[in-house]
């Protein structure tokens, strides 16, 4: 991979960790706010709340920068090494579908196993905001990572 590729790869995975973690920090103060502390495991925990959370910024994470990576590529303003051959079409959808759902697979019961080690007692709100903002960018992040570097390697 080259420098410039390298570099557009760096910015996609740093500019969606960022984002998810912004949005993720907004969607905890949302639906926490009025708890002072919040259950790991169980109803209404923290847990139950990262299932969701864990495939739709997964599956996000993977269409989006995808579909902009495509549509500069066909632009002409990503410019890949070699021969700009065409590329079989990938269906992003359902690629993007299928990474959240492995990501959730994975990744929610190592949750599950970790969370009451952690907090066995519960979580504070503050420690809610800042678990989801850190998860969100983590999982975001790697998730881009993954999808890019794919894409790149599809389209070039």
């Amino acid at each position: 991979m080259n420098v410039k590729l390298g570099q557009y790869l760096a910015i996609e995975t740093v500019s969606s960790g960022l984002v998810n973690g912004l949005l993720n920090l907004a969607a905890a103060y949302a639906i926490f706010h009025a708890h002072h502390f919040i259950p790991a495991t169980g109803s209404g925990s923290l847990l139950q709340d990262s299932i969701g959370e864990t495939f739709i910024v997964s599956t996000l994470s993977v269409l989006i920068p995808s579909l902009i990576a495509r549509s500069r590529w066909r632009a002409g303003t990503l410019s890949l090494s070699g021969e700009n051959r065409p590329s079989r079409e990938v269906n992003l959808y359902v690629r993007a579908i299928v990474a959240g759902l492995i990501f959730t697979a994975v990744l929610v019961p190592c949750t599950w196993l970790l969370l009451p080690r952690i907090f066995p007692n519960g979580v504070s709100f503050a420690n809610v905001l800042l678990f989801k903002a850190l998860y969100g960018a983590v999982v975001g992040s790697l998730a881009t990572f993954l999808a890019v570097r794919k894409m790149l390697a599809e389209l070039g």
